[in-house]
């Protein structure tokens, strides 16, 4: 994947101000336990891969021969863009940065999300690239405004579309987590025959230092994606095989703990952009973010580039979804960090806005 400037501005800021409102991925519950690797001597690397592409499979709830692990979402998305990038590809707009650049190079058309249409998709809206694109890219929720469509919505604008449909669906299990036998069937892979669906245990879980990713592709498009995956990294490391599957058995009781506090979480983020006179603020229906949008005319990189020198803040600038006045702002911090960091956000938004 070609570099960007979302990654590089990431690794600079994100993570290391006390006030984070850019961070996507739940943090770490309390409750979690670190993994041991266990049975290391019982398997081969394969073997212990196999095992994880059937439990990855049971949560999925989908066959096992449509499922390849792979190290979190990045990973997952370079090694579908590996597959897919032939042909023109179209991608939504606004984007998120990475998803963007891993089909760079070849060609592509785009489509957008209308923000008088809540960000949401249309058959209006993909109809324009669907006759001449040979694949069609977009994220469900949106990143980064957090909209969502009704799968039925989804499926009967696809329905006449020829090619391939790229899902990436990472945040998607913010709508409940798991169901209650401990599963999480995503919707991708069933938006469309030849639906590929990307995901990770990263964002929703709190679990992004262990990379435990996914594609679910159609069963005969299994065989080529496994093979991409080993061109790019070589065989899956059996420790990372059998520390996936023990934080994946975990993923029910990380989910009681980080859903018990989403909503507080959520409410008070929103209610202080709210609060501000002049921002456009988009909530999404889930999710661990809101989009807000500022007046013309204002800097809004650079703006965070100086919260993070003088106030300890930093944000999620627009620019890197193509669009020079948005703002990404989480509530994945813990409940006690957001209060003690939103009247810091309060006033550099308002300032932001007011142009001073």
């Amino acid at each position: 994947m070609a570099p960007g400037n979302y990654l590089a501005f990431a690794r600079a800021h994100f993570g290391r101000a006390r006030h984070d409102f850019a961070l996507s991925g739940e943090q770490t519950p309390r409750a979690f336990v670190s993994p041991r690797g266990e049975g290391r001597g019982a398997y081969t690397p394969l073997t212990a891969l196999e095992a994880l592409r059937d439990e990855l499979a049971a949560f999925l709830g989908r066959p096992a021969a449509e499922v390849v692990p792979c190290l979190g979402t990045s990973q997952a998305m370079a090694v579908a863009a590996a597959c897919l990038r032939e042909g023109t590809v179209a991608l939504e707009a606004p984007i998120y940065e990475p998803l963007r650049l891993a089909f760079e190079g070849g060609s592509s058309r785009r489509f957008a999300r209308d923000a008088h249409d809540s960000f949401e998709l249309s058959a209006g809206a993909l109809a324009p690239v669907m006759a001449e694109a040979r694949t069609l890219v977009f994220a469900e929720p949106h990143n980064p405004t957090g909209a969502r469509t009704k799968p039925e919505v989804l499926r009967a604008a696809l329905a006449s579309f020829a090619g391939t449909v790229l899902v990436d669906e990472v945040y998607a299990p913010f709508d409940r987590y798991v169901n209650d036998d401990g599963t999480w069937p995503g919707q991708g892979r069933d938006l469309h025959p030849n639906a590929w669906a990307i995901g990770s245990l990263t964002k929703a879980y709190g679990l992004g230092p262990y990379r435990v990713g996914w594609v679910v592709v159609p069963e005969g498009e299994r065989p080529r994606v496994d093979e991409a995956v080993v061109r790019a990294v070589g065989e899956l490391p059996l420790h990372w095989a059998l520390e996936a599957r023990e934080v994946l058995r975990q993923v029910p009781t990380l989910a009681r703990e980080l859903r018990a506090t989403l909503p507080e979480r959520r409410a008070l983020v929103l209610a202080c952009v709210r609060s501000i006179p002049g921002l456009e603020v988009h909530e999404p229906p889930s999710g661990p973010y809101v989009w807000v949008r500022v007046p013309e005319g204002r800097d809004v990189r650079a703006a965070v580039v100086r919260w993070a020198a003088e106030l300890g803040l930093v944000a999620s600038p627009g620019v890197f979804f193509g669009d020079p006045r948005g703002l990404r702002l989480s509530w994945t911090a813990p409940l006690e960090r957001l209060r003690e960091g939103l009247p810091v956000l309060e006033g550099a938004l308002r300032a932001l806005v007011a142009g001073t």
